[in-house]
């Protein structure tokens, strides 16, 4: 059970754009929280005039004062990552909960279609032994053929069975991209 919940996790494109939301809405944290210290930048330009007689150097100092902006920003910020955060976690626990759910309707159908091959055995048998009667004169034809309808309505019971049994399990195997 656990493979098959870590392997949905693995492969589950919700998920995995929902832990990408968290690393971004953090690294917009981090980066507003740098933002809140004095952060200068200095800057040195060179340049020449289209005739290259006169030649041009400048410089630029540049510092951000923080303020309540800067605060303000910071604080949205931090609360996008914890909504992110919280969004991720929703979604890990849906897709958890799809996968069990998935991997016991996988597992069920199974089991029910191994029940419905030992019942339409048995009805096989039983409308073997009907027939076998009737050819004797020990049974009547309606017996005889309510014995045989029986066995063909398992029969069908098995085959649905073994159908959704499949398509369960193959719908596990598209999930989880195997």
């Amino acid at each position: 059970e656990q493979f098959w919940i870590d392997e949905y996790l693995k492969h589950s494109h919700e998920f995995l754009l929902s832990k990408a939301a968290v690393k971004v809405a953090q690294n917009q944290a981090d980066r507003a929280s740098l933002e809140r210290l004095p952060d200068p930048t200095f800057g040195i330009t060179y340049g020449h005039e289209s005739n290259a007689a006169d030649r041009v150097v400048s410089f630029s100092v540049s510092i951000p004062i923080p303020g309540r902006t800067r605060f303000a920003a910071h604080k949205e910020a931090i609360a996008n990552a914890k909504s992110a955060e919280f969004t991720a976690n929703a979604t890990e626990q849906n897709i958890k909960a799809m996968a069990k759910n998935t991997f016991y309707n996988a597992k069920q159908s199974q089991n029910l279609w191994q029940i419905a091959l030992s019942a339409e055995q048995a009805a096989q048998k039983a409308s073997q032994m009907q027939k076998r009667a009737y050819q004797l004169g020990e049974g009547t034809l309606n017996e005889l053929l309510n014995s045989q309808r029986l066995a063909l309505d398992t029969i069908l019971q098995s085959r649905t069975n073994q159908f959704d049994a499949m398509e369960n399990y193959y719908r596990l195997l598209v999930d989880t991209h195997k």
